[in-house]
């Protein structure tokens, strides 16, 4: 019943009184790409940490607004790249600001992206200055599609 609470006010709420939403529907159904690109925490553990962009999307992106051209969004289409603890952060530095062993923030930052993944580095782009909108589309299954098929249609 804690679910089904939390769904209904942590989910549900924050969209029933909005007037930009005609309805909701709900999906059991769920990809792991989110709206940064980058799979999360729960993503498969070979696809933990992978930057993900459609054919020519950032292209698109670089036309459809006039902040950051496309030379910018390889930037940070980079930034968000998997890659080892080691190359995402200088622990010389960071031991410099907070007087700790590097070796060892290195090793404890590690296990907590890599191993624990309670944290992911992820660069996010900010759509409302980029003066975008984010749409998301719901679409109805009914319920003897199988799970397979459904995530085909999702897809």
């Amino acid at each position: 019943m804690r679910v089904l609470d939390n769904l209904l006010t942590s989910v549900i709420d924050l969209w029933k009184n909005n007037p930009e939403i005609e309805f909701v529907h709900l999906c059991s159904i769920r990809r792991d790409v989110r709206e940064s690109h980058v799979n999360m925490w729960d993503a498969p553990k070979d696809a933990y940490r992978k930057a993900f962009w459609g054919d020519m999307q950032l292209e698109k992106l670089s036309k459809i607004q006039d902040k950051m051209d496309l030379n910018d969004l390889n930037i940070f289409e980079a930034l968000n790249a998997e890659r080892p603890v080691e190359d995402l952060f200088d622990f010389d530095v960071l031991s410099n600001i907070s007087g700790l062993d590097p070796k060892a923030m290195l090793e404890d930052i590690k296990e907590i992206i890599e191993e624990k993944r309670i944290l992911v580095p992820v660069f996010f782009l900010n759509f409302m200055k980029l003066n975008l909108t984010n749409h998301m589309f719901v679409i109805r299954i009914f319920q003897n599609i199988p799970s397979y098929r459904k995530t085909q249609i999702v897809d």
